[in-house]
Formats: structure tokens, sequence, C-alpha cells
């Protein structure tokens, strides 16, 4: 027996033996249960609830380390864009066309399949994280796989020279997915106290 266990069980006696003296000298049958029960029932929360520290302990450590993950990798997108000027392009192409200095074009990035890696592999734990940040995660890749379908080899603009609205279309579609990154960027600098995140001691002493 543990020293918890012998500490409750003494702890009922002293208690039990109260009761009794207050109750007189005819004894209550039930009282042994009672003493049983509230054994038991003391014995069972004192394993139960280290478990369960332990267990909310781990969960909150995951979910803190898959949104530090996914902030990288969003973070990662987003200069990656912004270095390579992907968008200013597309808006100089429209620019252009809409002024009658240019004519139908073709538009084509070559993206690696593992742009998304760190979302792809955590999608089933992708529930886990904050309801407000996660609906901003998922519009955020979808918006990204699609502008991917259009500008990939075989993708819409480049099968075949197109007119200014599909290129409009990326335009708006790029902006809007940039903005909402940038958002959960923000939101997650400001939970975490975060400023950059470049490297793995950033991300360790996060």
């Amino acid at each position: 027996m543990s020293d918890i266990d012998t500490k409750t069980v003494l702890e009922v006696v002293e208690i039990m033996k109260g009761v009794k003296s207050l109750l007189g000298a005819t004894p209550n049958p039930y009282l042994p249960v009672y003493s049983a029960l509230g054994g038991a029932f003391v014995g069972a929360v004192a394993t139960f609830i280290p478990t369960t520290i332990t267990t909310i302990l781990k969960e909150k450590k995951e979910t803190k380390t898959l949104t530090l993950a996914i902030y990288a990798e969003i973070k990662a997108i987003i200069e990656l864009i912004e270095k390579r000027s992907y968008f200013e392009t597309t808006k100089t192409i429209v620019d252009k066309m809409e002024k009658g200095l240019r004519g139908n074009s073709t538009y084509q990035i070559i993206v690696p399949e593992e742009y998304c890696v760190v979302y792809k592999n955590n999608i089933a734990s992708i529930g886990k994280l904050d309801s407000a940040l996660l609906v901003k995660i998922v519009m955020f890749y979808q918006l990204i796989d699609a502008v991917i379908q259009d500008v990939k080899p075989g993708g819409l603009l480049n099968t075949a020279p197109r007119g200014v609205e599909p290129f409009k279309e990326l335009l708006a579609i790029g902006t809007h997915m940039v903005a909402i990154g940038q958002e959960i960027v923000e939101e997650i600098d400001k939970k975490f106290g975060l400023k950059t995140l470049n490297t793995r001691q950033d991300l360790d002493r996060a």
C-alpha cells in the first residue's frame, strides 16, 4: 500500500470514529461500506489526477510544437513569395494587358511537391489547434493550392496563352492568401511572444 493510500485509510478511520461517537451507541451497519467506498474513491482519484495532468501537459506541448511548425512553414512560404516577386510579376502582366501593351500570355512557376510538408504530414492533428487560428490556416493552404494549380507546369496559365481575367483572378487569390498568412504569423507571434523564427534555436527557445 502506498503512503497516500495509508494516510487516506487512517484519515477515514478517524473520521468514522468521530461519526460513530456522534451517533451514539447504536452502530450504523452501513458505516463499513461508507468507509470502504471512501477509501476506494480517494485511491482512484489519487491515481487518476496525475495521469490526467500528464496527458494534458503532453497534449499542450504537442499543440504548441505543431503551431510553431505551421508558423515556420507559412512564414517561409510568404518570404519566398515576396523574395521571388511572384505576385508583383503577375500584377505587371495584368497592368500591361489592361493598357494594351501586352497580349495573351502564359505564366509558369516550378513548385516542389514538398512546399507544405508540415501541413500535409499533420493533417490528422490539425484539429487540435485554436479554432480561430485553424480556420485561417486551412484557408491559407487551400488558397495556395489553388494558386499552384494555375501556375504549375500543365496548369491553367501555361497550357495556352490566356487573357487578362485569369491573371487578375490569380492576383486576387494570391494577394488574399498572403494577407491571411501574415495574419496567422502575427497571431502566433503575439500568442508565443515571438519576433523571428529563422533558426532551429529560435524554435527551441520559443
